[in-house]
């Protein structure tokens, strides 16, 4: 396909998404079905016009003055870095191209930035600004404008299956960096334009478990649910894919017992093909009918982690149409959603234990709030220190890498870490870890 059949191509499968309001992956992946003539690179092609068209949306709306998919189209050709670089395309013998666009277009294309209001600028729906802004004050321009950007490819490192010296040889074509502070951690920088992302599931490294795909947050986030205490039984209570399950396993190097949970067991079907690639031999799946009658959960566990259910605000740079269909009253069943797993989760810690409490959201509302709340309702609980979370993995790099945003105003004080893509280049992730008290 030439530049002018990507470009419309791009503008169908934004429509289809705005009419039928599904994830964008689904409407693409029906897209390439019926039009089986697109080759990969032209299927990848208008997926990045189409992802980076959704992240820029509302400021590419305020330079068009149109907030159509077309116009979207367009600009994201013309705006965002990597494409045309600002240059208009010539597509007059292109008969599959777009509209011709007409003098209006192009003149906004051409125009210097148009001043836009901070939540058109970064690319946040207007309900939410507020709660952005109370996160990030004055800076909430840069941290919530840093998840319009596109991600690396984040890779951790499976020491069961192999060496970092054969991973590293595997990967050595993508260029992945790595850095002292976090040895498990291969990072792919993400590509630009038109640009392919490596296919990392079909290489070796992958299919022999040699790595797990797992941004750097959430490898993280598991780190410091573990940090400090070495746990011998580990419940992982909203396992699902088991994404974070893997990542406990490796820096418990192995030893102990992890065992997933999730309340819906259809979320765990893939839990089993990741273990057996893996390698891991210290995994156990608890059905949502055993938990309760469980021997081990009857005795408690060392440590409980809730990956809790939440509106997916940090993970806005990998799935930005999420940021779009998100509502108010999406946001309120989470929160009560997650209410309801802290006080379940609870339960099974035992005495002296620790519950750790991960979010991938940004926003107070789900992450020092609900924490607050569930301190007062389980006075037997106490907040670790967001530094002493940092310390216990004794790195010291770590920190200044990956600094604390603390709220000094909100009840909960600093509790907890919030990762973000500005501050910390990973997704956006929240972690807490509280102990409970000896009877």
């Amino acid at each position: 396909m030439r530049l002018g059949g990507r470009l419309a191509a791009a503008i169908e499968v934004l429509e289809t998404l705005e009419g039928q309001r599904r994830p964008v992956a689904q409407v693409l992946k029906d897209w390439g079905h019926a039009h089986r003539f697109a080759g990969s690179g032209d299927r990848s092609a208008i997926a990045n016009l189409v992802y980076d068209a959704l992240r820029h949306r509302r400021s590419l709306a305020t330079q068009m003055g149109d907030d159509s998919s077309r116009a979207a189209i367009w600009a994201a050709y013309c705006l965002v870095p990597g494409y045309g670089d600002g240059t208009l395309p010539d597509l007059a013998d292109d008969k599959f191209a777009p509209q011709p666009l007409t003098d209006d277009e192009a003149e906004a294309l051409q125009l210097a930035r148009r001043e836009a209001a901070p939540a058109e600028a970064a690319n946040c729906p207007d309900w939410l600004w507020q709660s952005m802004e109370r996160v990030f004050g004055s800076d909430a321009m840069r941290e919530v404008g840093a998840s319009a950007s596109r991600a690396p490819l984040d890779l951790r490192l499976n020491p069961f299956r192999s060496q970092s010296v054969r991973v590293d040889k595997a990967l050595s074509k993508f260029k992945p960096e790595s850095s002292d502070a976090f040895p498990h951690l291969r990072r792919i920088a993400a590509p630009k334009g038109f640009e392919r992302a490596p296919h990392i599931a079909s290489g070796e490294a992958f299919q022999k478990g040699w790595i797990e795909v797992q941004d750097a947050g959430s490898q993280l986030a598991a780190e410091l649910a573990v940090g400090g205490i070495k746990p011998r039984t580990v419940l992982d209570f909203c396992a699902g894919a088991g994404g974070k399950t893997l990542a406990l396993s490796v820096f418990m190097g192995g030893k102990g017992q992890v065992f997933a949970h999730d309340a819906d067991e259809r979320r765990m079907a893939d839990l089993w093909t990741r273990v057996k690639r893996s390698g891991a031999h210290n995994i156990q799946v608890i059905a949502p009918e055993a938990m309760t009658t469980h021997e081990q959960a009857e005795q408690g566990f060392d440590l409980v982690v809730v990956d809790a259910p939440c509106t997916g605000t940090g993970t806005w740079r990998r799935h930005p149409d999420t940021k779009w269909r998100l509502s108010p009253s999406a946001l309120e069943r989470r929160l009560s959603e997650q209410q309801e797993i802290l006080l379940q989760a609870a339960q099974f810690v035992k005495p002296g234990g620790r519950l750790a409490y991960i979010t991938c959201s940004l926003l107070a509302e789900e992450n020092e709030d609900q924490l607050a709340s569930f301190l007062e309702a389980r006075s037997d609980f106490s907040p670790l220190a967001a530094d002493a979370m940092l310390a216990a993995l004794d790195r010291e790099a770590v920190p200044a890498v990956l600094p604390s945003i603390a709220m000094e105003t909100h009840p909960a004080g600093s509790l907890g870490l919030r990762l973000t893509p500005a501050t910390s280049g990973t997704d956006g992730f929240f972690i807490a870890c509280l102990t409970k008290g000896s009877p």
